[in-house]
């Protein structure tokens, strides 16, 4: 645990990094032009948001050729943010929410959640399962099971 936080850790910063490297990028690349309405980093900030929520404005926009190769680059990284949000919630709905929905549905129940399918957990389930009628068990990983695996 303590290493996957350490690595999405690691990988937030180096995306912070690239993202500021190429608003710098940007500013500096359309200061100079007379006709750029992108002259401070706040206006490089503007666009790059109006671009990444595919809002996209219009009135900032970048003029050299430059400028508009990083522009494409926002508009690459707002499709790809858009579609992994999207998988993000879609697979947690598939594997806990719709689950964890159907369990509302069932109060008076005593519902009992593992996250894994593994020996121990299958002979703890069969253990809560002989000693409460009334115990439903649901596994994380095995998304439609509502009961333990049979003896």
């Amino acid at each position: 645990m303590k290493r996957r936080r350490s690595f999405l850790t690691a990988v937030i910063l180096v995306v912070v990094l690239i993202y500021s490297s190429l608003l710098l990028l940007l500013m500096w690349v359309e200061r100079p032009e007379p006709t750029s309405s992108i002259n401070t980093f706040i206006d490089a900030l503007w666009y790059s948001v109006a671009t990444l929520t595919t809002v996209g404005y219009g009135d900032i926009t970048p003029v050299t050729p430059l400028g508009r190769a990083i522009g494409t680059v926002f508009v690459l990284l707002s499709t790809g943010i858009l579609v992994t949000l999207v998988s993000a919630l879609i697979s947690f709905l598939a594997s806990e929410g719709f689950p964890l929905l159907r369990l509302s549905f069932q109060k008076r129940k005593n519902w009992y959640y593992f996250a894994d399918t593994g020996i121990e957990s299958a002979t703890l389930a069969r253990q809560i399962l002989q000693s409460d009628d009334q115990a439903v068990i649901i596994y994380g990983q095995s998304r439609n099971r509502m009961e333990a695996p049979p003896p």
